[in-house]
């Protein structure tokens, strides 16, 4: 009996150590535009996000970020919606978590079959590129295109970076609608798993030799 109390603390440890630091944005809220950079709050910790756009390929610059049924687009003056699209020009979200966070889990809504996407990330060791969203895309750490939705950068990152899968003309048109992030282990919370996987070992092996 006392050794299946002891593996059931053990287990929870483990459990607590490996569950801990990790936070869910919705980004639930009043539609609307909230400016070029928003701010979100969730599980004690805040993250920025940043819109900009490309208007007719040509010109570069801030847009604003928009909330449209809990989820975000861009606010592009030469768009009549609100998507994050490359239709006429091309736009992209910034998201900055402020320190490193990994795995960092993004999901989309509004996605057609035909609808691409790219998500880029940077660690933010050195200054990203805001000249151009070619330029942008040139200065961060990874880039994936396509893929699951939602989909997981498993490498740790302080920027997110999201935006159509082509920097020209397409039909790409989607909206960013949840974000998942997981603290990077502290040294001390990898300490508490080793030890309590250690001593899960050590109650089967009690166990096994008691039995």
């Amino acid at each position: 009996m006392r050794s299946r109390w002891v593996a059931g603390l053990v287990l929870s440890t483990v459990a607590s150590a490996a569950n801990a630091g990790v936070i869910t944005f919705d980004f639930s809220g009043s539609d609307g535009s909230l400016g070029t950079t928003a701010s979100f709050t969730s599980g004690g910790v805040t993250i920025d996000v940043t819109g900009y756009y490309w208007a007719n390929f040509t010109t570069f610059g801030l847009a604003n970020v928009y909330r449209l049924g809990g989820a975000l687009g861009i606010d592009n003056p030469q768009d009549a919606d609100t998507a994050i699209d490359n239709s006429g020009s091309y736009d992209l979200l910034l998201i900055d978590l402020r320190s490193l966070f990994g795995p960092i889990t993004v999901e989309f809504s509004g996605l057609g079959s035909d609808d691409d996407w790219r998500v880029g990330w940077d660690d933010g060791s050195d200054s990203a590129s805001s000249a151009s969203p070619a330029a942008f895309w040139a200065s961060i750490d990874g880039l994936h295109t396509c893929g699951t939705n939602p989909y997981t950068v498993n490498t740790p990152s302080r920027y997110l970076l999201v935006g159509g899968s082509a920097l020209t003309s397409s039909n790409d048109e989607f909206y960013v609608t949840k974000l998942t992030i997981r603290t990077v282990p502290e040294p001390g919370t990898l300490g508490l798993l080793g030890a309590g996987l250690l001593g899960l070992g050590a109650v089967f092996r009690r166990r096994r030799y008691t039995s």
